[in-house]
């Protein structure tokens, strides 16, 4: 993770939550074979050790997002999670724990999942129903999803794409 200087301890300790909760299910669903460390603090230079870095910025651009994985060809190396939306919308700083799905789903696309359908209808964690209709969930869809786009891993092969998409939860 890369705080900005000014984070507070409960913002550093949402995205840490975050990156923990990942690392927690990728170990219990996938032995292993997929995984998410915190490298935070570990070296002069922890980015360099990092596959995905979790940028945490306050207000980033001004823009209105809460979140982005920035992606390209190498995957999603970059993940943004703001605090404060633009102050045109009026609306407070995201509490502690909103910071945290918002990390949560934005790893979720840098590990390669997509939105869920439907996608305003949704408490999954990648679904954006969250907070309206309840808390996100990190649902067997998103593992499902997950063990898709990592079938090379579970397969015992050489990294590769994913097969056409979109996937389709339930679907073989």
């Amino acid at each position: 993770m890369q705080p900005h200087p000014k984070a507070t301890e409960e913002q550093l300790e949402a995205i840490q939550n975050a990156i923990a909760t990942w690392s927690d299910v990728l170990k219990e669903c996938f032995d292993g074979l997929i995984t998410v460390t915190d490298v935070t603090g570990s070296g002069r230079n922890p980015q360099q050790a990092a596959d995905i870095v979790v940028h945490f910025v306050p207000r980033a651009g001004g823009v209105v997002f809460g979140g982005y994985a920035i992606c390209g060809q190498h995957g999603c190396p970059n993940v943004l999670v703001r605090s404060d939306l633009p102050p045109s919308l009026g609306a407070a700083p995201y509490s502690p724990q909103y910071i945290e799905w918002v990390a949560l789903h934005e790893i979720g696309h840098a590990l390669g999942l997509g939105h869920a359908t439907n996608l305003l209808e949704s408490t999954d964690l990648m679904g954006y129903g969250w907070p309206t209709l309840g808390d996100p969930v990190l649902s067997r869809c998103d593992i499902d999803a997950l063990a898709y786009v990592f079938a090379w891993a579970l397969e015992g092969t050489a990294p590769q794409p994913p097969g056409p998409g979109p996937f389709q939860c339930g679907a073989q």
